[in-house]
């Protein structure tokens, strides 16, 4: 089974903008603006949006569309100056926020669950799961090698089922891109992880791929460059568990939010006091 057929039976079909027959110009209509959505499976969904609408009203035409009921984890992101990645406020016009940039979107997992529990629809998970393969599959969440071996078995029996030697020739697991550097040494312990996941349901490798997923150091995190008080260049890291500092790529420190008591800043730094009363200080380069 390929890496994107599973979720078909999921949601309706999607409509790509380029066979629509449309102007190519987003705002060509005085009253509509065209959508460009990329959804998790690759797809691309387009709403004609009224030019005065807030960004609710196109999130609840993705929403709607990918029948989906557990709508607080996820988002719509776009590229606002500079390249820099912007979340669409509900609240808010959409033409105002976008200030003149294309309608494009990606639809994202925003929130990360820290237990794969706390998602109670099949559809929520299994959209969880196409947002973390692409964040392996991006460098946003490295993995050790057996971790990335684990992580792909999961993978390798949600898409192809149990292993068949006349369906799954030697080198089959290289039929599906899972990691950056896949290699032929990790494509082998996949394989034999795989043989010890017969029977097993896409739905139960699931939650086995999340709750593996959820304990990788760069889960759930988003990375923001800064300088220390000493001036070495660190990374902040912003999770649901807290405000992770990472150095070389390896966890220098960590703020538990239910740690943190206030969070201040004055120009390029900002202040995080403690229930220790010890105060630190980052400062954002």
């Amino acid at each position: 089974m390929s890496f994107l057929k599973r979720i078909g039976s999921m949601r309706k079909t999607s409509y790509n903008l380029s066979k629509r027959g449309e102007s190519s110009t987003p705002y060509d209509n005085k009253s509509n603006i065209h959508c460009l959505v990329l959804l998790l499976d690759g797809t691309l969904l387009t709403c004609d949006i009224d030019k005065q609408s807030s960004g609710q009203a196109l999130l609840d035409r993705v929403f709607m569309h990918l029948g989906l009921h557990e709508k607080d984890y996820f988002g719509l992101a776009y590229k606002a100056d500079g390249g820099v990645t912007r979340w669409l406020d509900a609240t808010k016009a959409i033409v105002k926020q976008l200030k003149g940039h294309s309608p494009q979107f990606d639809f994202r997992v925003r929130f990360y669950v820290p237990e794969p529990s706390y998602l109670h629809e099949e559809l929520s998970r299994y959209l969880f799961v196409l947002q973390i393969r692409k964040d392996i599959l991006a460098n946003r969440l490295p993995c050790s090698f057996e971790s990335a071996a684990t992580l792909g078995s999961y993978i390798i029996q949600a898409e192809l089922r149990d292993y068949d030697p006349e369906e799954h020739p030697q080198g089959y697991i290289s039929q599906i891109k899972m990691f950056p550097n896949q290699t032929k040494d990790l494509e082998g312990r996949i394989a034999e992880l795989h043989l010890g996941l017969q029977s097993r349901a896409a739905t139960e490798m699931d939650v086995l791929f999340l709750s593996h997923a959820r304990r990788l150091d760069f889960y759930g995190v988003e990375l923001f460059p800064c300088l220390d008080p000493g001036g070495t260049h660190v990374a902040l890291g912003i999770s649901s568990s807290g405000i992770t500092v990472f150095q070389n790529m390896l966890i220098v420190k960590v703020h538990l939010w239910s740690n943190v008591t206030k969070i201040t800043y004055k120009r390029k730094k900002f202040f995080l006091e403690q229930r220790s009363e010890q105060r630190s200080e980052e400062a954002v380069s």
